[in-house]
């Protein structure tokens, strides 16, 4: 994601170079640094790990049929064959908590430190070509990055199902915020003093500059999900379902950079109109969409108190289409001395290339049980993983976060829903063929919740699921 960070430092962490010219007989020594204070808050979803309501979100992502009322958007469809009636669903995050620890755990690391490592790669890659004078730090300390994770908040989700022929089949309709992350940023107070020198001329100015900037870097996935499920006999039920994926990646910035040039002892102030305009702006809209395909069966014993059941998805690539657009202002070429103040725009040249996120496919084994409460084991094995890909001009860059197998367990004691489980994880970079492994290892579930039954409205409750999805609640209406 290489380039999609790009176009977030252009405007947040404001490339130095923007200021620099780019004719090879000219040169700048960077002498003083400042790094300035930085605000990241990161606000996303996980509800992918456990489904967007029904049991399995408050019992660990443990499913099971013998739930009446389960998901048609996130289970296995042949749920769709033993429903004992219809129902309509609308689902939402009413709060948004604050839990930097929870998902520095998920990474391995703190947000503020995780974030601080990133803008000091961005900085470096910044100074590549730059002469830095001895002692000068180009980096920006992580304690001056004040990182936060967060809760999104609204509605995420609405379905409706409808039995016909007699509750032996029924159809589902859904509309879901399958994924969602939004990181926005803010930097303050970042400073430097560089030596621009023209060496055709022997002309040497000194710029000073104070920098600001502010941008928004966001990714969703709407699932829209039809089904249909139906008893083969009394006991034995199907259902499949079809997916479309709506999928849209955006970024916006602006940095706004003030300063001075000095030449032969004269100063002269930048940024006072469009000819010496030192702004920069970054903007991105990428946008995708894909069909994927689920499908499961389901075996129901004694007289409907325990299942076996198998389901599968076949899940699909997005490959993003839009644009993608980096403006800044730069010192000239050659330097004007009757106005050596005088910048130019450049629109920059290598944010062309192809973005793609995979969804995982995967198969889920089901052993269910009732006998005064519902347990529910779940064993999946994922057959690919869930990664964002970059293909540019010049180099591929890709983030996998493989989940390839895991084990859930779920019971559900009426009104109150308990889970636990674990996945095993591998998490990994890799930019030009050079893989980076970032974390491999056991990545543990949990979640609570509660049902409460109010005549025909069921209130859905999740408590907490670990890594966090708190309070997330749903209302469905039984007709």
């Amino acid at each position: 994601m290489k380039k999609a960070w790009l176009i977030l430092s252009a405007a947040l962490f404001i490339n130095i170079c923007a200021i620099a010219p780019a004719a090879a007989e000219m040169s700048m020594e960077l002498k003083e640094f400042y790094g300035g204070d930085i605000a990241l808050n990161m606000s996303f979803n996980s509800e992918f790990l456990y489904g967007s309501r029904g049991d399995g979100l408050r019992q660990g992502g443990a499913v099971s049929t013998l739930d009446n009322c389960q998901s048609v958007s996130s289970y296995n469809p042949a749920m769709l064959a033993f429903l004992g009636g219809g129902y309509g669903s609308l689902g939402l995050y009413p709060v948004s908590l604050l839990s930097s620890d929870v998902a520095g755990f998920f990474m391995g690391q703190s947000v503020g430190s995780l974030a601080g490592e990133g803008i000091n790669a961005v900085l470096s890659d910044a100074a590549d070509g730059l002469t830095i004078t001895a002692g000068v730090d180009f980096s920006v300390n992580t304690d001056s990055v004040k990182a936060t994770a967060s809760q999104s908040t609204g509605f995420t989700n609405v379905e409706i199902v409808v039995p016909f022929a007699g509750n032996q089949s029924a159809i589902g309709f859904a509309r879901e915020s399958k994924n969602f992350l939004e990181i926005t940023g803010m930097i303050t107070g970042l400073e430097a003093m560089m030596t621009v020198s023209d060496s055709d001329t022997g002309i040497d100015i000194d710029v000073r500059a104070k920098m600001n900037a502010l941008a928004d870097i966001s990714s969703s996935n709407v699932v829209t999900t039809w089904g249909v499920g139906r008893r083969v006999t009394e006991e034995l039920g199907v259902g499949v379902v079809l997916e479309h994926y709506d999928s849209l990646f955006e970024a916006n910035g602006r940095g706004a950079i003030d300063g001075t040039a000095t030449y032969a002892g004269t100063t002269m102030q930048l940024n006072t109109s469009e000819d010496n305009s030192l702004e920069q702006y970054a903007s991105g809209n990428l946008y995708g969409e894909a069909w994927g395909i689920r499908f499961g069966g389901s075996l129901h014993l004694a007289n409907h108190s325990a299942e076996l059941g198998l389901d599968c998805g076949v899940e699909p690539q997005i490959q993003y289409s839009g644009d993608t657009s980096v403006i800044y202002h730069t010192i000239p070429d050659s330097i004007d001395i009757s106005d050596f103040t005088r910048t130019k725009r450049v629109e920059l040249d290598g944010t062309e290339g192809t973005l793609k996120i995979k969804i995982p496919s995967f198969i889920r084994g089901t052993f269910a049980f009732k006998a005064g409460l519902t347990g529910v084991i779940n064993y999946t094995h994922y057959f690919d993983g869930f990664s964002y890909t970059w293909e540019g001009q010049d180099e591929t860059d890709e983030l996998n976060i493989s989940m390839l197998d895991d084990v859930r367990l779920g019971v559900s004691f009426s009104i109150f829903q308990l889970g636990l489980g674990v996945v095993y994880t591998h998490v990994s970079t890799v930019q030009d063929d050079v893989v980076d492994n970032i974390y491999w290892g056991v990545m543990p579930l949990l979640s609570a919740g509660v049902t409460i039954p109010i005549d025909r409205v069921k209130l859905e409750i999740d408590l907490f699921a670990f890594p966090l999805v708190v309070l997330k609640t749903a209302a469905t209406y039984q007709f």
